[in-house]
């Protein structure tokens, strides 16, 4: 089992062709780095994490190297139950 930052390091060096990555009710506080560095992921559930906190540079990066993805970007992202989905006014 990967825990903490290094996992998510293996999965950005070696998980190049995930598209889509579930991490709802995961207990995430912040979001790794890592993640929003795979190349090819255009869904992303952040779900269910009600400690998670994204600031709004942090949601800009996010969508700006979603942008850059060449499988078309980040279609989907869920934050339901989180921090970012307040501050978005998304809560539901």
């Amino acid at each position: 089992m990967l825990t903490g930052d290094r996992g998510f390091e293996l999965l950005e060096q070696h998980c190049t062709l995930l598209g889509t990555l579930g991490l709802q009710r995961c207990g995430l506080t912040a979001l790794p780095p890592a993640v929003a560095r795979l190349p090819n992921l255009t869904s992303l559930d952040l779900s269910h994490n009600p400690q998670l906190q994204l600031d709004p540079g942090q949601m800009a990066d996010l969508i700006s190297h979603a942008g850059r993805r060449s499988a078309g970007g980040l279609r989907l992202l869920r934050l339901a139950g989180t921090q970012a989905a307040y501050w978005l006014g998304a809560a539901e």
